[in-house]
């Protein structure tokens, strides 16, 4: 089975979170490229858009019990309370909560709910 590969990235210096983000690498290096609208186009080395301060978060491939997509950074509610984030660490993509870590995965994914992102949220871990 494979997985839906798809990226977004919060543009730090804008506080904005963009949903729609590509990287490729042609060649030695990736490149990030974004369109927002007609005056917001961005393409080049990721290496290269320290101007506009983007940290880009990867899709872990599954849904919330909701639906909703999972990504790095989310932070999740887990149905008997807890909160926790999503991180990608070691190859896989896990939840980090309580200074621990679990796993994310299918039988997971449906008994958690996406309820911010650590860049637009961050108190909800202090819950």
């Amino acid at each position: 089975m494979s997985r839906e590969i798809k990226f977004r990235a919060w543009l730090k210096n804008e506080k904005r979170m963009l949903d729609k983000v590509a990287l490729t690498w042609p060649g030695s290096e990736m490149i990030i490229q974004w369109y927002d609208s007609l005056e917001d186009y961005y393409a080049g080395a990721l290496s290269d858009c320290s101007e506009r301060d983007a940290e880009v978060m990867q899709y872990t491939g599954l849904n919330d019990r909701n639906g909703q997509e999972i990504y790095e950074g989310d932070i999740v509610k887990h149905a008997v309370g807890w909160f926790g984030k999503v991180q990608y660490f070691e190859g896989t993509f896990e939840i980090e909560a309580r200074h621990q870590s679990w796993p994310i995965n299918c039988t997971r994914s449906g008994k958690i709910e996406v309820v911010g992102n650590i860049c637009d949220n961050p108190e909800l871990l202090e819950v």
